[in-house]
């Protein structure tokens, strides 16, 4: 059963951002997913004390199988790390369903 993901990041440098974007969309793939919505988020009525969040976006993948398949990759976790500690801030899965 199809498997989506909402998470909420906190961008600091939105180029670096989209390079980490970019590197992700081939591995994504391989794993039968893809970057269904991806917003950018000036206000908040009502968000988590302690976490900021300026972008929101959904993955989406063919099982929560392969969803968690994905997250434990190798070359995933390599990129995540070159990427995520030059533009994110924090991050944070909002939830995550079956569609």
């Amino acid at each position: 059963m199809p498997y989506q993901i909402l998470l909420g990041l906190n961008v600091l440098d939105s180029e670096k951002f989209e390079d980490y974007c970019s590197a992700m969309e081939r591995l994504v793939a391989r794993h039968d997913g893809e970057l269904c919505y991806d917003f950018k988020v000036p206000d908040f009525c009502l968000a988590d004390r302690h976490k900021t969040i300026n972008r929101v976006f959904t993955l989406s993948f063919c099982s929560k199988e392969k969803m968690e398949a994905f997250f434990s990759d190798r070359e995933y976790l390599k990129t995540r790390g070159r990427h995520v500690l030059k533009s994110i801030g924090s991050d944070q899965v909002i939830f995550g369903f079956e569609k």
